[in-house]
């Protein structure tokens, strides 16, 4: 880890890296930080890394309430380092999760409040420029639960940028390649077209779903392919038929959300985020339903044991030397040591030998005392580690730069778009299991599934899968 940086415990593991919760200590300024990194294996492969600096770099030019900010870039003898906002919080799946373990349905409200945020938080992504004011033309093409982290105040923040599309990034997406998690993916995306904001409405409009039917909408069932079909074929759904009480401005907004033509999806985020407030005022005027109690109530005991551990870690981890910044600048101080001996040692031979050179006289009283041994200059070293226990993730899904903040990828086929899309407005809805973790981050064909399927666990693995 760097100088800087001190590792308190791993909160995040995916395929590509991981994210630990790290304490930056400068005399009395202590604060707590997400730091993300790829696996060492990684950092030496020139494609991931440079999607690594992408995401630094567009991350770190959107600066919203709702979006997680990207503070530093680092470097240490482990390779490249992110470093991020540390949310204090859970994410939206843990909620989700909670909920359904619970067997209740979560406040229309809420779910509004959750949606609306998420909606202010991908407008500004959107809208986002670089230095001399160009437009990014951003798109994340990763939304979903996994990578949306809630804070115990109840403010929802968006992470992981780590495929989001951009223009001037330096990596893209090869053909036949398909980037974010499957249930999750736009009909544009499954069929390599052309990407845009209306991309990630398509994907918010499945979070608000699910948050308010407690199902997955494109579960595949352990098919790939199946789910892929369905993202292309299946009418969007009726949400008034899975909860009654669910105002029809939210049914309505669903369905051109989630609409498999781009066109007739809101044109912007704005405009969700426009309908979902005028509807929570007219539903909640007085604001007295809130995300923060819903938190309380569904995740108290997690919150306890979280910030126990949290206080008990950073105690050991502030107790450890604090280690070497970089190892040439270790080196440069032991040379540095070295020099200064070795001009001590001469310079005391030089003035013993002159006063040898003198054997009738008596040394001066102050001359009289012995030389002391000769210095040796032991090279700087780095300290040992303490070893700190680290927990093993809660949830098969890694936020990436949270309390707990992942965007894996696979190699798909292509996908034929149906020869026809009929437009219907009513329709009748799917009906899924409880949400959870993604069946599959990513599909393959049959002639790579066996070169990819050494992966799959570890897509699956952490907090959010990025």
């Amino acid at each position: 880890m760097s100088g800087r940086y001190r590792t308190v415990r791993e909160i995040a593991s995916g395929g590509m890296g991981r994210v630990l919760l790290c304490v930056r200590e400068e005399g009395r300024f202590k604060r707590l930080y997400a730091v993300k990194r790829l696996h060492p294996h990684l950092q030496q492969d020139t494609d991931f890394r440079a999607m690594f600096q992408d995401e630094a770099r567009v991350a770190g030019l959107v600066r919203h309430p709702n979006v997680v900010s990207v503070i530093d870039v680092d470097e240490d003898e482990q390779g490249t380092l992110l470093v991020m906002e540390y949310i204090d919080g859970i994410p939206l799946t843990k909620l989700m999760k909670l909920n359904s373990d619970d067997g209740g349905q979560l406040p229309i409200e809420v779910c509004l409040r959750i949606a609306l945020d998420i909606a202010e938080g991908l407008h500004a992504a959107h809208e986002a420029r670089d230095h001399d004011g160009r437009p990014l033309n951003l798109v994340h093409r990763d939304l979903s639960p996994h990578n949306v982290l809630l804070e115990w105040s109840g403010r929802a923040r968006i992470t992981d940028f780590g495929i989001a599309k951009a223009a001037g990034q330096s990596t893209s997406t090869a053909t036949g390649v398909l980037k974010g998690k499957l249930a999750y993916l736009a009909p544009e995306q499954v069929q390599f077209l052309p990407v845009d904001r209306r991309t990630d409405i398509f994907a918010l409009g499945i979070v608000l779903y699910e948050m308010l039917t407690g199902k997955r909408l494109f579960r595949s069932h352990g098919d790939q392919h199946s789910g892929i079909h369905r993202i292309l074929h299946d009418p969007a759904p009726d949400v008034g038929e899975e909860r009654l009480e669910v105002p029809p401005a939210i049914v309505e907004l669903l369905f051109r959300m989630l609409d498999r033509d781009p066109a007739e999806r809101p044109t912007t985020a704005a405009e969700v985020a426009a309908t979902l407030r005028r509807t929570l005022l007219a539903m909640d005027p007085q604001g007295d339903i809130q995300v923060s109690d819903t938190l309380e109530a569904l995740a108290s005991e997690l919150r306890s044991a979280n910030e126990a551990a949290t206080r008990s870690e950073l105690s050991r981890a502030l107790q450890t030397p604090t280690p070497v910044r970089d190892r040439r600048y270790a080196v440069g101080i032991a040379v540095g040591v070295a020099l200064v001996a070795l001009a001590l040692v001469a310079t005391a031979g030089w003035s013993l030998g002159r006063h040898e050179a003198r054997p009738a006289e008596a040394a001066p009283a102050d001359e009289q005392t012995a030389l002391a041994a000769p210095l040796v200059a032991e090279p700087a070293r780095r300290p040992a580690a303490v070893p700190i226990p680290i927990e093993a993730p809660e949830e098969a899904v890694m936020d990436a730069a949270v309390a707990g903040a992942p965007g894996a990828e696979r190699v798909v086929g292509t996908v034929d778009a149906p020869r026809s899309a009929t437009k219907r407005r009513r329709r009748t809805p799917r009906r899924g299991g409880p949400p959870g973790t993604d069946d599959a981050v990513m599909a393959a064909v049959p002639s790579e599934a066996a070169a990819m399927q050494s992966e799959a666990a570890a897509m699956q693995t952490g907090w959010v899968e990025w």
